[in-house]
């Protein structure tokens, strides 16, 4: 029950932390509603005969995004004559359009006399992009990004899956957070600009744990420590990692005459004997759907690309010859092996410190694993962090003096103590007042006596707390006042904190019904 706890408080204070809260949820609504806002007033103004639509995808549109995660935003022209989606849109419009965007940012710069929007630059790629900063906020503006938009159907056909079997839980959004905020603070693996991973190839991995290891995940911290684990087991160079688990080099690229490589899957064996979250049958004729539409979002195209053999291949769902992994370099990829087999080994250790029942201990474990990004937010938890600092429990004892000293008041260790026994304190007490009841009855001289039975129960545990002194000396964080002060809030606020999560589903979802009601009245799906 303790450690049940202590792995939804650590996981709750890291994704609060970190990602969407009610606080970083508006301010992002606010950036997104005035970009949109001076977009639809550019377009309308200098392209009369169109009506733009305007949609968000990504960690955004899933509410997966961490504080420093960008904004995805795509635009989609119609024909005001006869209301036809441009779907093949020339590179001379799409460059028109988007330096008219800039110019607009610009021009909105020099009216508030602020530098609102900056580092506003046109990358021309694969797909052209407008990139830019509104304050600290990363944007990147792209037009006609049907991929982007076909991949929100295939990602909420995968959420609805596993809320249905966690019973309307947001387990895997979560976990993604949690999974990917380590990568990206701690474990430098996320930017696929700089020859690092794709945050949607780190997705695509976490719904692979959750599609093939769904019976044994009961938390965040279980899928957390399923993806290390089982990341360590791939074999990187004769594999391809896909929804479904891996698959050889050998069977993906074997010219077999008699496999029809249009059909969705067609790279999976149908007749394994494998369970999985997500049931094959129904999944390939979703994705038949969905391939559908990938043929009227995109009509002229006819051939194929081949799949690009990289260091750490991931297959994208929606179109099995994409290598979601290409963007991993060489460099890159070595360090990430290390990384991976160094979590390994820190996550064993974990689960051994799991298995003592010490609550203090096992979440000070858990914490190290967030260095990085807890001093960011909490320096005073890393007082000269290079000399590792010894924690030492506030007393009069001086022998200790010698160390680089952290002092730590006996009553945050009550307290923290306390936040993590308190359900058993609490049948105690009722246990005691069943007891006691004619004893309540017969004055204030028996109650003072109770007072004194109180304090001596306290005197216990604070014996307790200098055999827990030598214990600690080695670490270099501790959980000080303001940690367990969170901790506490976040304890006492569940409720709130099941609300607010509950309530970004509906964003999602509402947000998916505006555009799948786009996608029919457009025919495209």
């Amino acid at each position: 029950m303790q450690t049940a706890k202590i792995e939804r408080l650590f996981a709750d204070f890291i994704i609060n932390e970190l990602g969407p809260s009610e606080e970083k949820e508006k301010i992002r609504n606010t950036k997104y509603d005035l970009v949109k806002h001076i977009i639809e007033n550019a377009l309308i103004l200098n392209y009369p005969d169109y009506i733009p639509h305007i949609f968000v995808y990504g960690s955004f549109y899933l509410k997966t995004y961490l504080k420093d995660s960008d904004i995805d935003i795509t635009i989609i022209l119609e024909k005001k004559e006869n209301h036809e989606i441009i779907k093949d849109a020339s590179s001379f419009l799409i460059n028109n359009i988007l330096q008219i965007i800039k110019k607009s940012f610009e021009d909105y710069n020099n009216k508030m006399k602020l530098n609102i929007f900056s580092d506003i630059n046109i990358i021309l790629s694969d797909v052209n992009l407008l990139k830019c900063q509104i304050e600290t906020i990363p944007l990147d503006i792209s037009l006609n990004n049907f991929y982007g938009l076909l991949k929100l159907f295939y990602i909420d056909y995968i959420f609805k899956k596993v809320e249905k079997y966690y019973q309307k839980s947001t387990i895997l959004k979560r976990s993604i957070l949690l999974i990917k905020a380590w990568c990206y603070y701690e474990g430098n693996l996320i930017g696929s600009n700089i020859g690092l991973m794709a945050s949607c190839a780190l997705e695509l991995l976490t719904i692979n744990i959750f599609n093939t290891h769904y019976k044994n995940i009961n938390n965040e911290i279980d899928a957390f420590f399923y993806f290390f684990n089982f990341i360590n087991t791939i074999d990187f160079n004769n594999s391809i990692m896909t929804l479904f688990g891996p698959i050889t080099k050998t069977n993906f690229f074997n010219d077999n005459e008699n496999i029809n490589k249009n059909d969705p899957l067609w790279y999976m064996d149908k007749n394994g004997n494998e369970e999985y979250l997500f049931n094959l049958e129904e999944f390939i004729q979703f994705m038949k759907n969905l391939y559908k539409s990938k043929t009227i979002f995109y009509p002229n195209e006819q051939k194929k690309n081949l799949f690009q053999d990289k260091f750490f291949n991931i297959m994208d769902p929606i179109n099995e010859n994409n290598n979601l992994g290409k963007s991993i370099n060489y460099h890159s990829f070595s360090r990430m092996k290390g990384v991976f087999q160094y979590m390994k080994k820190e996550i064993n250790k974990i689960n051994t410190i799991k298995q003592l029942g010490d609550p203090f201990l096992y979440i000070n474990y858990l914490l190290k694993l967030f260095n990085t990004s807890l001093s960011m937010n909490f320096i005073e938890l890393f007082i000269n962090y290079l000399n590792m600092p010894k924690i030492y429990i506030f007393s009069q004892n001086k022998e200790h003096c010698e160390y680089n000293l952290l002092k730590v008041d006996k009553n945050e260790i009550m307290k923290f103590n306390k936040l993590f026994n308190y359900e058993q304190n609490e049948k105690d007490e009722e246990e005691k007042k069943e007891k006691n009841e004619e004893e309540e009855e017969e004055g204030e001289e028996e109650g003072e006596e109770d007072d004194d039975n109180e304090e001596k129960i306290d005197i216990e545990k604070i014996k307790n707390i200098k055999n827990i002194n030598i214990k600690y000396q080695k670490f270099d964080i501790i959980i000080n006042n303001k940690i367990i002060n969170r901790l506490f809030d976040i304890n006492y606020n569940y409720v709130e904190q099941t609300i607010f999560y509950d309530k970004l589903n509906k964003v999602t979802d509402q947000y998916f019904l505006e555009l799948n009601e786009f996608m029919k009245n457009y025919k495209f799906i």
